[in-house]
């Protein structure tokens, strides 16, 4: 799993992932949202570059959300591919994290 940050202003840190969120890759992307500071409060998960979900990885997203909810704050995912998609809308995911369209439409829910 290939992780990076970037701040899109007003808050708000895009984080883009790459590869699989299986247990290898939940593990590093589970340390990455833990190690964020209390500045990073409003993020986007950018899911383009991850090729597959599993129920762990779909636990570091809740497990992130309700952490940065309980700051104040929320995560709203953006371009997952069709079978993460699936996924989320099957286990629920979605109904606790929000996708958006596109990365302006993210910015406005974090907002």
């Amino acid at each position: 799993m290939e992780i990076s940050n970037k701040e899109l202003g007003h808050g708000v840190l895009k984080v883009s992932l790459k590869g699989s969120l299986d247990v290898a890759g939940a593990d590093v992307a589970d340390a990455h949202f833990a190690g964020l500071d209390a500045a990073h409060q409003r993020v986007i998960a950018d899911l383009a570059g991850v090729d597959f979900v599993a129920s762990v990885g779909i636990r570091v997203l809740v497990k992130t959300a309700k952490t940065l909810s309980g700051r104040g704050g929320k995560l709203v995912l953006i371009h997952p591919n069709d079978a993460a998609r699936r996924v989320m809308f099957t286990t629920g995911l979605d109904r606790i994290v929000p996708i958006a369209e596109d990365e302006q439409a993210a910015v406005t829910a974090v907002s």
